[in-house]
Protein backbone atom coordinates (compact mmCIF):
# COMPACT_ATOMS: atom_id res chain seq x y z
CA UNK A 1 0.00 0.00 0.00
CA UNK A 2 0.92 3.58 -1.43
CA UNK A 3 1.72 5.73 1.92
CA UNK A 4 0.52 9.25 1.67
CA UNK A 5 3.34 11.81 1.38
CA UNK A 6 3.43 14.55 4.09
CA UNK A 7 2.68 18.30 2.11
CA UNK A 8 5.66 20.32 2.59
CA UNK A 9 5.55 23.37 4.80
CA UNK A 10 5.21 26.37 1.71
CA UNK A 11 2.47 23.49 0.64
CA UNK A 12 0.45 23.67 3.67
CA UNK A 13 0.61 27.32 3.72
CA UNK A 14 -0.58 28.16 0.29
CA UNK A 15 -4.42 28.72 1.50
CA UNK A 16 -3.90 30.82 3.72
CA UNK A 17 -1.45 32.75 0.90
CA UNK A 18 -3.89 32.72 -1.87
CA UNK A 19 -6.44 34.14 1.11
CA UNK A 20 -4.03 36.82 1.97
CA UNK A 21 -3.37 37.68 -1.72
CA UNK A 22 -7.36 37.83 -2.12
CA UNK A 23 -7.53 40.03 0.36
CA UNK A 24 -4.89 42.59 -0.59
CA UNK A 25 -6.27 42.94 -4.21
CA UNK A 26 -7.06 46.20 -5.68
CA UNK A 27 -10.15 45.21 -7.05
CA UNK A 28 -13.32 44.21 -5.65
CA UNK A 29 -13.15 40.32 -5.65
CA UNK A 30 -16.71 37.73 -4.81
CA UNK A 31 -16.64 34.45 -4.65
CA UNK A 32 -19.36 31.83 -4.03
CA UNK A 33 -17.72 29.12 -2.61
CA UNK A 34 -19.09 25.54 -3.35
CA UNK A 35 -20.96 25.38 0.22
CA UNK A 36 -22.51 28.44 -1.94
CA UNK A 37 -21.57 31.01 0.65
CA UNK A 38 -20.30 34.01 -0.69
CA UNK A 39 -16.62 35.67 0.13
CA UNK A 40 -15.64 39.00 -0.58
CA UNK A 41 -12.24 40.73 -0.30
CA UNK A 42 -11.67 43.82 1.71
CA UNK A 43 -12.02 46.00 -1.42
CA UNK A 44 -15.38 44.48 -1.94
CA UNK A 45 -16.76 44.61 1.42
CA UNK A 46 -16.27 48.44 1.17
CA UNK A 47 -18.06 48.91 -2.08
CA UNK A 48 -21.04 46.67 -1.23
CA UNK A 49 -20.74 47.42 2.66
CA UNK A 50 -20.45 43.60 3.38
CA UNK A 51 -19.15 42.23 6.98
CA UNK A 52 -15.56 40.12 7.04
CA UNK A 53 -17.72 36.66 7.59
CA UNK A 54 -18.51 34.75 4.68
CA UNK A 55 -22.51 35.45 3.84
CA UNK A 56 -25.33 33.50 2.29
CA UNK A 57 -26.56 34.02 -0.86
CA UNK A 58 -29.88 35.70 0.21
CA UNK A 59 -28.20 37.49 3.16
CA UNK A 60 -25.43 38.87 0.61
CA UNK A 61 -28.02 39.79 -1.84
CA UNK A 62 -29.89 41.77 0.76
CA UNK A 63 -27.35 43.68 2.11
CA UNK A 64 -27.06 45.71 -1.11
CA UNK A 65 -29.14 46.13 -4.36
CA UNK A 66 -28.18 46.09 -8.03
CA UNK A 67 -29.96 47.69 -10.56
CA UNK A 68 -29.60 47.67 -14.70
CA UNK A 69 -28.61 51.38 -15.94
CA UNK A 70 -30.98 53.88 -15.65
CA UNK A 71 -33.52 51.10 -14.05
CA UNK A 72 -35.63 51.27 -11.02
CA UNK A 73 -36.26 47.54 -10.64
CA UNK A 74 -33.56 45.85 -8.17
CA UNK A 75 -32.09 42.74 -9.62
CA UNK A 76 -33.00 39.43 -7.89
CA UNK A 77 -31.10 36.96 -6.57
CA UNK A 78 -31.01 34.99 -9.63
CA UNK A 79 -30.09 37.57 -11.79
CA UNK A 80 -26.97 38.81 -10.23
CA UNK A 81 -23.57 38.15 -12.14
CA UNK A 82 -22.18 35.51 -9.99
CA UNK A 83 -25.63 33.73 -9.51
CA UNK A 84 -25.89 33.21 -13.15
CA UNK A 85 -22.27 32.50 -13.59
CA UNK A 86 -22.79 29.74 -11.15
CA UNK A 87 -25.66 28.29 -13.57
CA UNK A 88 -23.77 29.47 -16.79
CA UNK A 89 -20.58 27.78 -18.19
CA UNK A 90 -19.35 31.17 -20.11
CA UNK A 91 -17.70 34.24 -18.45
CA UNK A 92 -19.86 37.21 -18.57
CA UNK A 93 -19.68 41.23 -18.72
CA UNK A 94 -22.10 43.86 -17.60
CA UNK A 95 -22.26 47.15 -16.52
CA UNK A 96 -25.00 47.74 -13.38
CA UNK A 97 -25.79 50.53 -11.11
CA UNK A 98 -25.55 49.68 -7.13
CA UNK A 99 -27.35 51.49 -4.27
CA UNK A 100 -24.79 52.99 -1.49
CA UNK A 101 -25.87 52.82 2.17
CA UNK A 102 -26.65 56.55 1.42
CA UNK A 103 -29.19 54.79 -1.27
CA UNK A 104 -26.83 57.23 -4.20
CA UNK A 105 -26.73 55.22 -7.34
CA UNK A 106 -23.29 54.35 -8.65
CA UNK A 107 -22.32 52.99 -11.84
CA UNK A 108 -20.04 49.53 -11.61
CA UNK A 109 -18.70 47.11 -14.49
CA UNK A 110 -18.81 43.84 -13.23
CA UNK A 111 -17.48 40.80 -14.79
CA UNK A 112 -17.95 37.11 -13.53
CA UNK A 113 -17.46 33.30 -14.89
CA UNK A 114 -17.62 30.13 -13.38
CA UNK A 115 -14.84 28.17 -11.25
CA UNK A 116 -14.39 24.99 -13.10
CA UNK A 117 -13.65 21.39 -11.26
CA UNK A 118 -12.84 19.28 -14.33
CA UNK A 119 -16.33 19.56 -15.75
CA UNK A 120 -17.95 20.39 -13.08
CA UNK A 121 -19.27 24.33 -12.03
CA UNK A 122 -18.29 24.22 -7.85
CA UNK A 123 -18.11 28.21 -7.86
CA UNK A 124 -18.16 31.61 -9.03
CA UNK A 125 -15.97 34.43 -9.26
CA UNK A 126 -16.94 38.35 -9.56
CA UNK A 127 -14.65 41.11 -10.01
CA UNK A 128 -16.25 44.79 -9.95
CA UNK A 129 -14.66 47.87 -10.93
CA UNK A 130 -16.39 51.62 -9.48
CA UNK A 131 -16.60 53.70 -13.04
CA UNK A 132 -15.50 57.31 -11.87
CA UNK A 133 -18.54 59.96 -11.86
CA UNK A 134 -17.89 62.88 -14.03
CA UNK A 135 -17.39 65.21 -10.95
CA UNK A 136 -14.76 63.54 -9.57
CA UNK A 137 -12.34 62.39 -13.03
CA UNK A 138 -13.53 65.37 -15.14
CA UNK A 139 -11.19 68.14 -14.18
CA UNK A 140 -8.40 65.32 -14.17
CA UNK A 141 -9.68 63.72 -17.48
CA UNK A 142 -9.64 67.27 -19.34
CA UNK A 143 -6.27 68.42 -17.59
CA UNK A 144 -4.94 65.65 -19.10
CA UNK A 145 -6.36 65.62 -22.84
CA UNK A 146 -5.19 69.45 -22.88
CA UNK A 147 -1.47 68.63 -22.00
CA UNK A 148 -2.13 66.18 -24.94
CA UNK A 149 -3.42 68.20 -27.19
CA UNK A 150 -1.49 68.78 -30.46
CA UNK A 151 -2.23 72.93 -30.38
CA UNK A 152 -0.38 74.58 -27.76
CA UNK A 153 -2.92 75.73 -24.92
CA UNK A 154 -1.19 78.56 -22.32
CA UNK A 155 -3.41 80.10 -19.29
CA UNK A 156 -1.72 83.78 -18.39
CA UNK A 157 -2.56 85.52 -15.36
CA UNK A 158 -4.07 89.12 -16.93
CA UNK A 159 -3.08 91.13 -13.68
CA UNK A 160 0.79 89.99 -13.17
CA UNK A 161 1.05 88.55 -17.06
CA UNK A 162 2.31 85.23 -15.63
CA UNK A 163 2.06 81.91 -17.38
CA UNK A 164 -0.54 80.23 -14.63
CA UNK A 165 -0.50 76.83 -17.26
CA UNK A 166 0.84 75.49 -20.57
CA UNK A 167 1.09 72.18 -22.01
CA UNK A 168 3.10 70.08 -23.39
CA UNK A 169 3.03 71.31 -26.90
CA UNK A 170 3.69 75.13 -25.84
CA UNK A 171 6.60 74.12 -23.82
CA UNK A 172 8.01 71.65 -26.03
CA UNK A 173 7.95 73.92 -29.10
CA UNK A 174 10.22 76.59 -26.62
CA UNK A 175 12.56 74.09 -25.16
CA UNK A 176 11.17 73.85 -21.60
CA UNK A 177 10.31 70.88 -19.23
CA UNK A 178 6.65 70.23 -18.96
CA UNK A 179 5.54 72.49 -15.99
CA UNK A 180 8.66 75.17 -16.33
CA UNK A 181 6.32 78.17 -17.79
CA UNK A 182 4.43 78.32 -14.69
CA UNK A 183 5.04 81.56 -12.85
CA UNK A 184 7.22 83.34 -15.44
CA UNK A 185 6.61 85.98 -16.78
CA UNK A 186 5.44 86.20 -20.38
CA UNK A 187 8.80 88.62 -21.08
CA UNK A 188 10.73 85.37 -20.61
CA UNK A 189 9.49 84.19 -23.80
CA UNK A 190 8.83 87.08 -26.25
CA UNK A 191 11.68 87.96 -28.62
CA UNK A 192 12.55 91.74 -29.28
CA UNK A 193 10.99 93.07 -31.55
CA UNK A 194 10.32 97.01 -33.17
CA UNK A 195 6.87 97.08 -31.45
CA UNK A 196 7.02 97.05 -27.37
CA UNK A 197 5.80 94.14 -25.43
CA UNK A 198 3.88 96.89 -23.91
CA UNK A 199 1.96 98.17 -27.18
CA UNK A 200 1.33 94.41 -27.79
CA UNK A 201 -0.47 93.91 -24.57
CA UNK A 202 -2.56 96.95 -24.73
CA UNK A 203 -3.41 95.59 -28.02
CA UNK A 204 -4.49 92.71 -26.90
CA UNK A 205 -6.20 93.95 -23.77
CA UNK A 206 -8.22 96.33 -25.88
CA UNK A 207 -9.60 93.79 -28.13
CA UNK A 208 -10.09 91.28 -25.40
CA UNK A 209 -12.08 94.05 -23.25
CA UNK A 210 -14.74 93.99 -26.18
CA UNK A 211 -15.39 90.65 -25.81
CA UNK A 212 -13.58 89.96 -28.56
CA UNK A 213 -10.80 87.17 -29.63
CA UNK A 214 -7.27 88.61 -30.47
CA UNK A 215 -5.90 86.82 -33.43
CA UNK A 216 -2.33 87.17 -34.29
CA UNK A 217 1.43 86.17 -35.38
CA UNK A 218 4.01 86.96 -32.47
CA UNK A 219 7.74 85.87 -32.36
CA UNK A 220 8.62 84.45 -29.74
CA UNK A 221 12.09 83.20 -28.10
CA UNK A 222 13.39 79.86 -27.15
CA UNK A 223 14.93 78.89 -24.38
CA UNK A 224 18.12 78.37 -26.15
CA UNK A 225 17.46 81.51 -27.63
CA UNK A 226 16.34 80.63 -31.08
CA UNK A 227 14.00 82.61 -32.31
CA UNK A 228 10.34 81.56 -33.52
CA UNK A 229 7.11 82.54 -34.73
CA UNK A 230 3.69 81.52 -32.93
CA UNK A 231 0.83 82.22 -34.66
CA UNK A 232 -2.18 82.24 -31.93
CA UNK A 233 -5.68 83.07 -30.58
CA UNK A 234 -6.29 84.69 -27.39
CA UNK A 235 -9.54 84.95 -25.79
CA UNK A 236 -10.91 86.08 -22.40
CA UNK A 237 -12.05 84.19 -19.38
CA UNK A 238 -12.98 85.64 -15.81
CA UNK A 239 -12.59 82.89 -12.80
CA UNK A 240 -15.43 82.88 -10.17
CA UNK A 241 -13.80 85.66 -8.46
CA UNK A 242 -14.17 87.80 -11.04
CA UNK A 243 -10.01 87.17 -11.75
CA UNK A 244 -9.08 87.87 -15.72
CA UNK A 245 -7.24 85.56 -17.37
CA UNK A 246 -6.05 84.71 -20.73
CA UNK A 247 -6.50 82.09 -22.66
CA UNK A 248 -3.70 81.39 -25.88
CA UNK A 249 -3.98 79.00 -28.39
CA UNK A 250 -1.34 78.91 -30.89
CA UNK A 251 1.14 76.67 -32.98
CA UNK A 252 4.48 76.88 -34.30
CA UNK A 253 4.67 79.13 -38.02
CA UNK A 254 8.32 79.17 -38.69
CA UNK A 255 8.05 76.44 -41.12
CA UNK A 256 5.42 78.46 -42.47
CA UNK A 257 6.48 81.84 -42.73
CA UNK A 258 9.43 80.64 -44.22
CA UNK A 259 7.77 78.91 -47.06
CA UNK A 260 5.03 81.90 -47.13
CA UNK A 261 8.59 84.51 -47.75
CA UNK A 262 10.46 81.89 -50.04
CA UNK A 263 7.04 81.17 -52.23
CA UNK A 264 6.74 85.78 -52.02
CA UNK A 265 10.51 85.85 -53.13
CA UNK A 266 10.07 83.73 -56.35
CA UNK A 267 7.12 85.16 -57.08
CA UNK A 268 8.67 87.93 -57.26
CA UNK A 269 11.47 86.90 -60.03
CA UNK A 270 8.58 85.19 -61.51
CA UNK A 271 7.48 88.48 -62.35
CA UNK A 272 10.63 89.88 -62.73
CA UNK A 273 11.59 88.06 -65.69
CA UNK A 274 7.80 87.52 -67.08
CA UNK A 275 7.85 91.51 -67.13
CA UNK A 276 11.65 91.65 -68.64
CA UNK A 277 10.60 89.19 -71.99
CA UNK A 278 11.25 91.50 -75.12
CA UNK A 279 8.01 89.40 -76.46
CA UNK A 280 4.27 90.56 -75.51
CA UNK A 281 2.75 88.00 -73.16
CA UNK A 282 -0.41 86.89 -71.40
CA UNK A 283 -1.35 84.05 -68.98
CA UNK A 284 -5.20 83.14 -68.68
CA UNK A 285 -6.97 81.01 -66.27
CA UNK A 286 -9.52 78.37 -67.22
CA UNK A 287 -12.24 80.25 -67.75
CA UNK A 288 -10.11 82.65 -70.51
CA UNK A 289 -9.52 85.67 -68.08
CA UNK A 290 -6.52 87.23 -68.17
CA UNK A 291 -4.25 86.67 -64.92
CA UNK A 292 -1.26 88.29 -65.96
CA UNK A 293 0.34 90.74 -68.58
CA UNK A 294 3.82 91.76 -69.26
CA UNK A 295 5.29 95.25 -70.20
CA UNK A 296 5.59 94.13 -73.48
CA UNK A 297 1.82 93.43 -74.35
CA UNK A 298 0.72 96.34 -72.47
CA UNK A 299 2.56 98.52 -74.72
CA UNK A 300 1.13 96.69 -77.89
CA UNK A 301 -2.17 96.78 -77.10
CA UNK A 302 -2.15 100.51 -75.66
CA UNK A 303 -4.38 99.71 -72.91
CA UNK A 304 -3.38 99.87 -69.05
CA UNK A 305 -2.50 96.58 -66.59
CA UNK A 306 -5.22 97.25 -65.14
CA UNK A 307 -7.65 97.33 -67.62
CA UNK A 308 -6.46 94.58 -69.36
CA UNK A 309 -6.38 91.86 -66.10
CA UNK A 310 -9.89 90.17 -65.62
CA UNK A 311 -10.71 90.79 -69.14
CA UNK A 312 -11.42 87.92 -71.36
CA UNK A 313 -8.54 87.55 -73.37
CA UNK A 314 -10.83 87.20 -77.00
CA UNK A 315 -11.56 91.18 -75.81
CA UNK A 316 -7.86 91.75 -75.68
CA UNK A 317 -6.40 90.11 -78.73
CA UNK A 318 -9.33 89.21 -80.66
CA UNK A 319 -9.74 86.23 -83.22
CA UNK A 320 -9.60 86.55 -87.12
CA UNK A 321 -11.25 83.09 -86.87
CA UNK A 322 -13.50 83.20 -83.54
CA UNK A 323 -14.59 79.59 -83.93
CA UNK A 324 -12.02 78.01 -85.01
CA UNK A 325 -9.55 79.89 -82.36
CA UNK A 326 -12.32 78.37 -79.53
CA UNK A 327 -12.01 74.75 -81.22
CA UNK A 328 -8.09 75.18 -80.50
CA UNK A 329 -8.54 76.33 -77.08
CA UNK A 330 -11.04 73.77 -76.51
CA UNK A 331 -8.72 70.68 -77.64
CA UNK A 332 -5.90 72.42 -75.54
CA UNK A 333 -8.05 72.56 -72.22
CA UNK A 334 -8.80 68.74 -72.56
CA UNK A 335 -4.88 67.49 -73.19
CA UNK A 336 -5.53 67.23 -77.06
CA UNK A 337 -2.77 69.86 -78.01
CA UNK A 338 -0.50 71.18 -76.29
CA UNK A 339 0.12 74.54 -78.42
CA UNK A 340 -1.73 76.09 -80.95
CA UNK A 341 -1.53 79.28 -83.05
CA UNK A 342 -4.22 81.96 -84.65
CA UNK A 343 -4.25 84.86 -86.17
CA UNK A 344 -5.85 88.04 -84.03
CA UNK A 345 -6.38 91.55 -83.93
CA UNK A 346 -5.27 94.23 -81.24
CA UNK A 347 -5.31 97.62 -80.41
CA UNK A 348 -5.84 99.78 -83.37
CA UNK A 349 -6.58 96.64 -85.85
CA UNK A 350 -3.04 95.46 -85.85
CA UNK A 351 -2.23 91.93 -87.06
CA UNK A 352 -1.12 89.68 -84.63
CA UNK A 353 0.06 86.53 -84.26
CA UNK A 354 -0.69 84.46 -81.18
CA UNK A 355 1.35 81.44 -79.55
CA UNK A 356 -0.69 79.20 -77.04
CA UNK A 357 1.15 76.87 -74.82
CA UNK A 358 -1.32 74.92 -72.75
CA UNK A 359 -0.22 73.69 -69.06
CA UNK A 360 -2.25 70.95 -66.99
CA UNK A 361 -1.70 70.32 -63.47
CA UNK A 362 -0.64 66.63 -62.62
CA UNK A 363 -3.48 64.38 -62.37
CA UNK A 364 -4.53 65.89 -65.77
CA UNK A 365 -6.73 69.23 -65.06
CA UNK A 366 -6.47 71.94 -67.10
CA UNK A 367 -4.09 74.84 -65.57
CA UNK A 368 -2.89 77.74 -67.24
CA UNK A 369 -2.35 79.07 -70.63
CA UNK A 370 0.95 81.62 -71.71
CA UNK A 371 0.11 83.07 -74.51
CA UNK A 372 3.00 84.55 -76.75
CA UNK A 373 1.81 87.89 -79.01
CA UNK A 374 4.15 88.88 -82.17
CA UNK A 375 2.98 91.76 -84.78
CA UNK A 376 2.49 90.62 -88.17
CA UNK A 377 2.12 92.03 -91.55
CA UNK A 378 -0.48 89.83 -92.47
CA UNK A 379 -2.72 87.14 -91.05
CA UNK A 380 -2.35 83.99 -90.57
CA UNK A 381 -4.95 80.45 -90.42
CA UNK A 382 -5.02 78.88 -87.20
CA UNK A 383 -2.70 75.60 -86.95
CA UNK A 384 -1.76 73.61 -84.13
CA UNK A 385 1.74 71.72 -83.19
Amino acid sequence: MRRRSTPAPELAAEPEFLASTLEELPDAVVIAAPDGRIHANRQARELQHLPREPLSQEDWAARHRVFAPDSDRALPLGELPLIRALREDEPMSVALEMASSAGDRERVDVSAQPIHRGRRVVGALSVLRRRPSPEATGPALQSELLRHAADGIAVICAATGTFVYANDAWTNALGYAPGELAGLHVSTVNAPSDRLPQEIAMEMREVLDRGEVWRGEVELRRRDGVMVWWEQTVSRFDDDLGRPAWIVIGREATARRAAATELAECEHRFHAAFDALPAAAAIADEDGRVLAVNDALVELVRTGRDQLLGRSLEAVLAPVDLDGARALTAAGRRGEIARFRYAARCAAMQMVDVTTVVTHHVDGRFHEAVVLVAPVQSSSSSSTS
